[in-house]
């Protein structure tokens, strides 16, 4: 049996296919958030020129992804779990679910204008046990950095208003999943 540490060419694929997805899954989800942020910023210039920027900076992180062969030697050779696919499956299921129970709590409180920052949360914490499944430790940085703009979007609804949360929650979401898919596409 050979395991996906070793270098044969088929781990390496494998490696190199869960790492592209990666990276285009990351990218795509950063536009989505900087889509929010934008709805979030009074001026309907400074918005669009806001998400612009975070379109393009998920663009340049996700064209190494766009071909296999574009994407820099990993830094290391990673070690996916045996089961990564049923356990990925898993963390998907459950960070749904979470999302629609955070999204049916803040509406049942009375309080639509956390759900934003709810989503972040969930987002976030559903990095962690994708960090070993995935053998990507910046992953445990990504969860760290979500749960922190989640947490930054609250202190904005009670010290400001909801708009400035939103756009503080979807454009920090943005660039920390930007960043994470530029670490993963150059360094692996």
């Amino acid at each position: 049996m050979t395991s996906i540490n070793t270098c044969d060419p088929d781990c390496q694929g494998l490696d190199v296919g869960v790492r592209r997805r990666g990276v285009l899954i990351l990218a795509g989800f950063a536009i989505i958030w900087a889509m929010a942020g934008s709805t979030g910023v009074s001026d309907p210039t400074s918005g669009r020129a806001l998400f612009a920027a975070a379109v393009a900076l998920a663009v340049v992180a996700a064209v190494p992804a766009l071909r296999s062969r574009w994407l820099p030697a990993a830094s290391r050779q990673r070690r996916l779990a045996e089961d990564w696919q049923r356990r990925y499956a898993r963390v998907g299921v459950a960070e749904a679910a979470g999302i629609g129970v955070a999204v049916a709590i803040c509406l049942g409180a009375g309080a639509p204008n956390a759900t934003p920052d709810a989503i972040c949360l969930v987002v976030g914490v559903h990095f962690l046990p994708l960090a070993p499944i995935f053998d990507q430790p910046q992953y445990r940085l990504t969860a760290v950095g979500l749960v922190a703009v989640a947490a930054a979007g609250l202190v904005a609804i009670t010290t400001a208003d909801a708009a400035t949360a939103i756009a503080i929650v979807g454009f920090g979401a943005a660039a920390v999943l930007c960043a994470t898919a530029l670490h993963v596409a150059m360094r692996g």
